[in-house]
């Protein structure tokens, strides 16, 4: 499947029609459409879709495809996520991140509510979040013309890492940076002295 195509997931099955066998399972399509995917109330597109099966493991075939859905979603986003990283907070960017986590503030809460577990991406050697901020750091404090505004949006937004500012020590001591040097670059300079954003 290409990037940001279109992600389908299953949410109810009922027994087919007399004629039919197996079961009908109802779908939601979610289309980013260019940047098109919301309606004139400024809320995500869903449309409605069937799928005929015929076998009787259906609700481990539902939960199977949505897992594997799921995941498609989560590399799109991490490849968004480098590109922010690496070209800057683009309006294009933007979008493509907000169309992400609309579907999957949709997705998680019919995958939490069917009892399942959120899946997760696995890698041959997954990385620690504290190396994985490490290097994300490293990338965006080498960029001289990285923004506040892509930091905030890569290694200080907690939808990704819980605890940014303790990974910042982590960071400083691996660096073995003051906070002081790092606030030396632009898009740093909201820190506060414990690597904390300032309050205004």
């Amino acid at each position: 499947m290409s990037f940001l195509g279109k992600f389908t997931f299953n949410h109810l099955s009922t027994p087919a029609a007399r004629n039919l066998e197996g079961y009908n399972i109802f779908q939601w399509i979610f289309d980013y459409n260019h940047g098109q995917f919301k309606d004139h109330d400024n809320k995500i597109i869903i449309e409605d879709g069937v799928e005929n099966y015929s076998d009787n493991d259906v609700d481990d075939y539902m939960q199977s495809q949505n897992d594997a859905e799921y995941i498609r979603l989560l590399k799109d986003e991490k490849i968004v996520l480098n590109d922010i990283i690496e070209d800057g907070q683009i309006d294009k960017y933007h979008r493509q991140l907000e169309f992400i986590r609309l579907v999957k503030s949709q997705v998680k809460y019919l995958i939490r509510t069917s009892g399942n577990k959120l899946p997760t991406l696995q890698g041959k050697k997954r990385k620690s979040k504290q190396d994985e901020f490490l290097d994300n750091f490293n990338i965006l404090y080498s960029n001289p013309s990285v923004t506040e505004e892509v930091v905030k949006e890569t290694i200080y937004n907690k939808s990704l890492y819980s605890n940014p500012s303790e990974l910042m020590n982590y960071v400083r001591k691996k660096r073995n940076l003051t906070t002081e040097q790092i606030k030396r670059h632009s898009a740093f300079r909201f820190l506060g002295n414990r690597g904390r954003p300032r309050k205004n």
